[in-house]
C-alpha cells in the first residue's frame, strides 16, 4: 500500500510494526532536523565551551529546513515570519507552534489553499505537514467536513494536533516525507531522461568463488564419492523403506494405508475411527478408483485433520506441520511461509492442503503413487537441521516454532490483566461502538465493527441492506397492512429507497388504491411507477441512457445489465421510443414474467445469478449516487440537490 521512505528492513512499516512510526530514519531515509534547547550559561548543566552564535546559525538552518518543508522552498526576506522566529530561537515557543504558525500565514494559504479546490488543498496540506499522502476516502471525508464547516484554520490546527503527529514529529522535530505512494515514487524515478540512463551499466560476469571450489579437479572413485556425501550426516538421515502402491493385494494396500495414517496423522490410526472415516477412500484405493496421491489429499483435508492439526494451532505452526505431512520437510524460508499463511488466512486449510499436494515439487518426489516421507537425503545443507528438528519433535508435546518468524518479546506482566488498564479498554471497546453526534450520519456510512458476538455491525439505516431478502407476494383479499407492506417494497425497490420507508413525494395514492381494490396487479403497478414523473424526475433526468438502462435493470429486473449486446438493445429503444417504452419492454419481457409474474414485488436476485452478472449487480446495488434525497447524503444537508449542483 505505501511504501517507507527509508532502506531498512522490510518489518518496519506502517502495517507490521506501527510502532516505527516514532522512529527517526538515521542515516537510511531523510535527514531529520530536531530543534536542541539553548545552552545554558548557569546552573548545573552550565557549559563553559557554549556559544550563542553557534547556537543561532543551528537555529537558523533547522528555521530554513522548516520553510522548506512547509513551503516548499526559499521565501523572499519580506515574507518571513521575524517575529515567530525570534521567539523560537529565545525558547519561547516549540517548534511545533512555529510550524503551526507557518502554516496559518498568507504565503502557505495563498500557495496551497485560495488557488486549488478543496480536495486537492486537503492532499497538499497532508503532505506537508504529516509528511504522508492521505489513506483513503475515509480519511478525506473527515478533513472534507472539518474545511466546510469550520475553514482552512481549523484544518491546520486538526494536522497538527493530531496524535499522529504527536507521535511522529513531538514538540521539537521539524515535519519530513514519511511515506509516499508506489505511484509517487513512480514518477520521481521515471521522469524523461533518466528512464533511458537505467540498466545502461555493462557489468561483467565473474564467476563466484564457491562455483569455482566446486569443480572436481581430481577423479575420484564411487567409494570416495559416497564417503563425501555421507560425511557428517547420522544413519537417521536415510529411510530405507518406502510405501508405492505396486498392485492392488488387498494386504498390500492395509500396509500401504497405516503408512499414509502414520505419515499424515503421526500416529497408527484406530480400527474404528479409520473404518468410520476413511474406509470408502480406502476402498477406491483397493478399487483402483483413486491413487495415492488423491487418498492423501482426502485425509488431509478430513475433519479429523482439521481437528488434529489446524484448530489448535496457530497459521505459523499449522504450515510447519502441512509441510512436514505432505512435503517430509520444514519450510524452506519466511518467503514459503508467507505464500502459504497468505493461502490458508483466504481459502483455509483445503485450499492449503490441496495446493501442496498438487505442486510440482510433490509430483516429482513422490508421484501418483508414493506416500510422503521424510526426505532428509534430499534436501540442502541449510534445510536439513530444520528437518531434522521438526521430525524429532513430538507434536502434542511441543507446539513451538522451527522456522520462528522473529524472537516474541515477552513482557513483564500482562497488561490487560492489570484492573485500571482492563477497565479503561472496556469502556474504549463501548465508545467505538456509539456514533458520534458531532459528525453528520453520512461520514460514518459504511463504518464497521465487531460487536461482542462478533458479528459486523454497519452504523445507521445501512444495516436495511445487511438484512435477509424478503419476497413479498400480493394477494386478493388480504388485510391492510399485508398490502402496505407489498407497497412499501414496491417503493423500495424501483424508486431505490435507501431507508425502507419511501417519502411522501415519492407515493402515488392513484395507482395505491387500484392495487387495494384489485384492479390492478403488482405488474402494473411497477409498470406505472417506472414510468411516472417522479421516477422520470429521480433517475431518467439528471443521467446519461448508460446509466438510465442500469438503474432500470436494477429497480424492474433485479440486476445489471449482463452483456454489451442487451445494453446496445435497450439504449437504441430509449433513445428512439423514450422511457416508457424501455419500461414496457421489461415488464412484458419473458424474464420478468418468469421471475416475478403478475404479484410478486421485483427484488435483488444476487444469489442465483452466473459469476459474471453477480459481481455486476453488486457494483451497481453498493452505487450511492442514487440516494441524494437521504438524510445520509451531503446534499440533503445543505438543502441542494445533485440537479442543481
Amino acid at each position: 500500500r505505501r511504501i517507507l521512505i527509508r532502506s531498512g528492513a522490510g518489518i518496519t512499516n506502517q502495517n507490521s510494526k506501527p510502532s516505527s512510526k516514532a522512529e527517526a530514519p538515521g542515516s537510511l531515509g531523510p535527514k531529520v532536523f530536531k530543534l536542541d534547547q539553548l545552552p545554558a550559561f548557569k546552573g548545573k548543566k552550565y557549559n563553559k565551551n557554549a556559544s550563542v552564535k553557534s547556537t543561532e546559525g543551528s537555529t537558523q538552518a533547522i528555521i530554513r529546513a522548516t520553510y522548506l518543508q512547509v513551503i516548499g522552498r526559499d521565501v523572499y526576506e519580506g515574507q518571513r515570519l521575524k517575529v515567530w522566529e525570534i521567539k523560537l530561537e529565545n525558547g519561547e515557543i516549540p517548534m511545533r507552534e512555529f510550524v503551526r504558525q507557518l502554516a496559518k500565514s498568507n504565503l502557505f494559504r495563498d500557495l496551497y489553499w485560495t488557488k486549488l479546490y478543496v480536495t486537492k488543498a486537503v492532499e497538499y496540506i497532508h503532505r506537508r505537514l504529516l509528511g504522508r499522502p492521505t489513506y483513503g476516502r475515509q480519511e478525506m471525508n473527515k478533513y472534507f467536513d472539518i474545511c466546510a464547516k469550520k475553514g482552512f484554520y481549523a484544518l491546520v490546527d486538526e494536522l497538527i494536533d493530531s496524535p499522529e503527529y504527536s507521535e511522529a514529529f513531538g514538540e521539537d522535530t521539524v515535519p519530513y516525507e514519511r511515506y509516499l505512494t508506489p505511484a509517487g515514487l513512480s514518477m520521481r524515478q521515471n521522469r524523461l531522461g533518466t528512464i533511458a540512463d537505467k540498466g545502461t551499466m555493462v557489468e561483467k560476469a565473474e564467476t563466484p568463488r564457491f562455483v569455482e571450489l566446486g569443480h572436481v579437479t581430481e577423479q575420484r572413485s564411487d567409494i570416495a564419492i559416497r564417503d563425501r556425501i555421507a560425511q557428517g550426516v547420522s544413519k537417521k538421515r536415510e529411510q530405507t523403506k518406502v510405501f508405492k502402491l505396486t498392485n492392488r493385494d488387498p494386504i498390500e494396500v492395509k500396509t500401504l494405508v497405516g503408512a499414509a495414517f502414520r505419515q499424515v496423522f503421526e500416529r497408527d490410526m484406530d480400527a474404528y475411527v479409520a473404518t468410520s472415516q476413511f474406509s470408502r477412500y480406502t476402498s477406491g484405493l483397493k478399487n483402483g478408483e483413486i491413487s495415492v496421491k488423491e487418498f492423501i489429499l482426502a485425509i488431509g483435508t478430513s475433519e479429523l485433520y482439521i481437528k488434529e492439526f489446524y484448530t489448535p494451532f496457530p497459521n505459523t505452526k499449522v504450515i510447519e506441520l502441512g509441510t512436514k505431512h505432505f512435503l517430509g520437510r520444514a519450510p524452506l524460508d519466511q518467503a514459503e511461509i508467507r505464500k502459504y499463511n497468505l493461502l490458508l488466512a483466504n481459502q483455509g486449510l483445503k485450499a492449503f492442503v490441496t495446493a501442496m499436494v498438487n505442486s510440482q515439487e510433490f509430483l516429482e518426489a513422490f508421484g501418483e503413487d508414493v506416500v510422503p516421507y521424510n526426505r532428509f537425503a534430499t534436501f540442502p545443507a541449510a534445510n536439513f537441521p530444520n528437518t531434522q528438528t521438526l521430525y524429532n519433535r513430538l507434536t502434542k508435546q511441543d507446539n513451538s516454532l522451527v522456522v520462528p518468524s522473529f524472537e516474541p518479546v515477552k513482557p513483564s506482566m500482562d497488561a490487560t490483566q492489570m484492573p485500571l488498564l482492563a477497565k479503561q479498554m472496556q469502556e474504549m471497546k463501548a465508545a467505538e461502538r456509539k456514533l458520534d453526534p458531532k459528525q453528520p450520519r453520512f461520514i460514518q456510512l459504511g463504518r464497521s465493527f465487531a460487536n461482542g458476538n462478533g458479528q459486523s455491525v454497519e452504523v445507521g439505516v445501512g444495516t436495511f441492506r445487511r438484512k435477509p431478502l424478503k419476497v413479498f407476494r400480493h394477494t386478493l383479499g388480504t388485510n391492510s397492512p399485508e398490502v402496505n407492506s407489498v407497497i412499501n417494497a414496491i417503493y423500495c425497490q424501483v424508486m431505490d429507497v435507501f431507508s425502507g420507508k419511501p417519502p411522501t413525494q415519492f407515493r402515488i395514492s392513484r395507482l395505491e388504491s387500484k392495487l387495494r381494490n384489485g384492479e390492478i396487479s403488482v405488474r402494473e403497478f411497477v409498470r406505472e411507477l417506472a414510468c411516472s414523473e417522479q421516477y422520470r424526475k429521480r433517475f431518467y433526468t439528471p443521467y446519461p441512457n448508460t446509466k438510465v438502462l442500469e438503474l432500470l435493470f436494477k429497480h424492474i429486473l433485479g440486476r445489471a445489465p449482463a452483456t454489451q449486446a442487451e445494453v446496445r438493445q435497450y439504449n437504441k429503444l430509449l433513445a428512439d421510443k423514450g422511457l416508457r417504452a424501455a419500461v414496457e419492454a421489461m415488464v412484458d419481457g419473458e424474464e420478468y414474467a418468469r421471475e416475478f409474474g403478475e404479484d410478486v414485488v421485483p427484488f435483488k436476485r444476487y444469489p442465483n445469478l452466473p459469476a459474471g452478472n453477480y459481481l455486476g449487480s453488486i457494483q451497481v446495488d453498493n452505487d450511492l449516487i442514487k440516494q441524494s434525497w437521504s438524510s445520509l447524503s451531503p446534499a440533503y444537508i445543505d438543502g441542494r440537490s445533485p440537479a442543481k449542483r
